[in-house]
């Protein structure tokens, strides 16, 4: 995301019980930032994880670029604007396109429980 970290962090707080591991934001080095994989690459590393075990969920054309650029799968958010052109292109664009947090959230089950079964 291009929004600071601490304002990503207090839209958590104020919404949900959950709290990500990580949350990456704007950061003045362009290197750090989407499309570059570092957020990707670099919160793989910190959490011991594959490619194949992340995600990345974003709602702009950027975000897609950042995954494919990380070589992790991307999931569109659907939920969150409704501009015809970036919509297109995401649904286009991405491994999965979600319309709703529940629908994110039923796929991220699934894809939990496939990781599981194969361990």
């Amino acid at each position: 995301t291009l929004s600071p970290v601490e304002m990503v962090a207090s839209h958590y707080e104020s919404a949900t019980d959950f709290r990500p591991d990580l949350i990456y934001g704007g950061d003045p080095d362009p290197l750090k930032v989407k499309p570059n994989p570092f957020p990707i690459t670099d919160a793989l590393a910190k959490l011991n994880l594959q490619a194949a075990q992340a995600a990345v969920l974003d709602d702009m054309v950027t975000g897609v670029k950042l995954a494919r650029n990380a070589g992790v799968p991307v999931v569109g958010a659907g939920w969150a604007h409704n501009i015809p052109a970036v919509r297109q292109q995401m649904v286009q664009g991405c491994d999965a396109f979600c319309e709703t947090v529940e629908e994110f959230a039923g796929l991220l089950g699934k894809a939990t429980a496939a990781l599981q079964a194969q361990q």
